[in-house]
């Protein structure tokens, strides 16, 4: 089996690709790719962002508030404490972010076949290159529906894309853009559709090779 480059602007086939050599291995009897690494290679995570000051962030003086003894007061030391107005909060929230870690394996695995999938099904777009001949929105809109592309589209370069071209991308909602070197495991899950350049493909299933 081959998949085939296309021109950019004219989606007309330039040459064809073998596919890579896990794509066959990593699918079942029935022909489907194998998924049960699916929900592990999102990289789920929550993030908290209440956030409360201690007694060490309240700005104020470090003096204490009257001398230690002789006043019939309870002794104190500093006016930041929680029993005054304006001090710190005591074991108040912090900003957490947590997730599941992916082993090296378990990720690599999973790039496996999660790509395989998508090439099976047909959600993955090689090109030649991509390019676009202004800094208008318009024009690399215009160039990914003559791809017939549909969805969230992820494109994946290895740094050979002009500026021009990343800057008219970079409006587009539904549109991410990644070098191929951080392009993670987490990433793929999001979109429906891969747009590679010829380099950058090639370059993802020599790794994962």
């Amino acid at each position: 089996m081959s998949i085939s480059v296309l021109n950019f602007k004219t989606k007309n086939t330039v040459e064809t690709l073998p596919f890579p050599d896990f794509v066959e291995k990593y699918k079942d009897a029935s022909g489907q790719p194998i998924s049960r690494v699916h929900y592990i290679s999102k990289k789920i995570s929550f993030i908290k962002t209440a956030s409360t000051k201690g007694i060490s962030d309240v700005s104020g003086t470090t003096k204490k508030p009257y001398k230690q003894k002789g006043t019939g007061n309870a002794r104190q030391g500093s006016l930041r404490s929680p029993q005054y107005r304006g001090g710190g909060i005591i074991f108040g929230p912090k900003p957490i972010t947590a997730g599941y870690k992916i082993n090296k394996k378990e990720r690599l695995h999973a790039r496996k076949v999660l790509i395989s999938k998508l090439l099976l099904s047909g959600c993955i777009t090689i090109v030649d290159e991509i390019s676009v001949s202004s800094f208008k929105t318009k024009d690399a809109k215009a160039s990914l529906d003559n791809l017939g592309l549909q969805g969230y589209v992820a494109i994946i370069h290895d740094n050979e894309i002009p500026y021009e071209s990343l800057k008219s991308f970079s409006n587009l909602k539904n549109i991410g853009i990644y070098s191929n070197d951080f392009f993670h495991i987490h990433e793929i899950v999001k979109y429906d559709n891969l747009v590679f350049t010829k380099k950058s493909f090639q370059k993802l299933t020599q790794v994962l090779s």
